[in-house]
């Protein structure tokens, strides 16, 4: 089955929030926070019932480098990812 990756615009916040923190940690984290979070999404759509539903219908595949969770949704075809956080964050004070 294809599936369609869809990244809900507040994601699109997130992700932008940590690459900034990143860069300013080290040259070139930040890109290398991009690529973990890319092979991240490559990953849910190679197999995306392979990671655990973990709340409200919500799966967690977490980064291999970084300590960030991709939190999406499989809706029929439609992989919608509501939220890449922080592993310290703790998903029931989101608002998504």
């Amino acid at each position: 089955m294809s599936y369609q990756l869809i990244v809900k615009p507040e994601v699109e916040e997130d992700i932008k929030s940590a690459y900034d923190w990143y860069e300013e940690q080290q040259l070139g984290l930040e890109e290398s926070f991009l690529d973990g979070v890319d092979l991240a999404f490559d990953q849910i759509l190679n197999s995306p019932k392979s990671y655990q539903e973990r709340y409200k219908k919500t799966r967690i595949h977490f980064t291999d480098r970084f300590p960030f969770g991709v939190h999406y949704r499989i809706e029929g075809i439609r992989l919608i990812v509501l939220a890449v956080l922080h592993t310290s964050r703790d998903p029931k004070n989101w608002s998504g």
